[in-house]
């Protein structure tokens, strides 16, 4: 699903595709309500769509007459992966390349891919992980943590020497009681906080089952470490709660404040609202915490900020977007459309949101 968000004081306008045979159809969300369009599955939309215009107030609108159905776009570069299901992945600008992690494919990899552009793309190895990977953050210096399980924690990896330069389980932390160590599990988001400081989010899961709803989780909560130039002191090791259950995502919004988001579960009898904290780097202070209602919010561990707003995919009740304004507190609620829909990932580009969906209902 992809979606165009409009100007300042509007919130997000989104444009949302349907991912499966049942669901093909052009939305086209303003405050006003949705249009729909008939659409094939494989239709797809850019910010310069011809199709497109943008009018005064950020709405979305067609260009002479009713909606019409967007152009297919052309692929701009098309690339295999170096693993079946890779597990991360991000876009690096200045060097126009991709990096990701594999899990279990020839041993456990952070994986570059060589330039964009004509011709063939190759992955060469970057180094290998000591656990499985869920998770990658770009460090300094050539450096990245990569978060894994079994063991569970993250490893320090240098690009130039391609080994691990440093490694940390979370059952060695010392600094923190053996009752708290024992639920840091399934590490999936990080981040650097304030500058000095690596925060790591576990899942704090007692097992895994598969619908997710099924999974128990522990209290949330996140583990900082100093940080100095790629380099983490594990014998610093603080843990902090979080409001909510299963916490899954942590980012910065601006200089002084972050946010760790709770997705929480939604299996009786244990089900609690997902929560959004809001923490302070000076002091770790818990600031704000702001209550998403009776619902289970994104797996995702990449946490989309953008000028003081979070944005939040929900699964259940309801598919729907949520912005949160971390000054105000203002929560808003863009629906994605009726069905089974499962929101794992939201991320935010100027003026374009995207919000990854898999639906339930299609896994056997």
């Amino acid at each position: 699903m992809i979606g165009a968000r409009g100007g300042c004081g509007d919130g997000p306008k989104f444009i949302s595709f349907g991912n499966d045979a049942n669901d093909a159809a052009v939305r086209v969300t303003t405050e006003a309500g949705v249009v729909d369009a008939a659409a094939s599955t494989d239709a797809g939309f850019t910010p310069d769509d011809a199709n497109f215009s943008r009018v005064d107030g950020g709405e979305v609108e067609m260009d002479g007459g009713p909606p019409q159905p967007p152009m297919a776009p052309n692929a701009t570069f098309v690339m295999d992966m170096p693993c079946g299901y890779p597990a991360s992945i991000s876009y690096e600008s200045d060097s126009n390349t991709f990096v990701t992690t594999c899990p279990d494919v020839m041993g456990n990899i952070l994986y570059r891919s060589s330039p964009l552009g004509a011709g063939q793309r190759s992955w060469s190895q970057v180094s290998t992980i000591s656990g499985t990977p869920s998770f990658h953050l770009r460090l300094s210096n050539g450096r990245y943590l990569v978060n894994r399980a079994n063991p569970e924690g993250f490893d320090i990896v240098d690009e130039n020497s391609h080994r691990i330069i440093s490694s940390v389980n979370f059952s060695n932390l010392s600094t923190i009681p053996e009752v708290t160590r024992s639920t840091l599990n399934n590490p999936t988001g990080a981040a650097i906080i304030g500058g000095a400081q690596i925060c790591v989010v576990p899942s704090n899961m007692d097992h895994v089952s598969w619908p997710p709803e099924n999974t128990t989780f522990h209290r949330g909560g996140f583990v900082c470490f100093d940080y100095n130039n790629g380099n983490v002191n594990a014998a610093t090791a603080r843990h902090f709660f979080t409001s909510g259950k299963n916490s899954t995502g942590i980012a910065m919004i601006d200089d002084h404040l972050f946010a760790v988001l709770s997705s929480n579960t939604y299996a009786e009898p244990s089900i609690e609202e997902a929560k959004l904290d809001i923490f302070d780097s000076s002091n770790m202070a818990l600031v704000d915490t702001y209550d998403l209602g009776m619902n289970m919010a994104q797996i995702s561990s990449v946490l989309a900020v953008e000028g003081g707003m979070v944005f939040i995919g929900v699964q259940r009740p309801d598919a729907e977007l949520k912005v949160v304004d971390a000054s105000t507190g203002e929560i808003t609620d863009y629906p994605i459309d009726s069905g089974n829909h499962y929101l794992s990932n939201v991320q935010v580009w100027s003026l374009i949101a995207a919000v990854s969906d898999f639906n339930l209902s299609r896994v056997v």
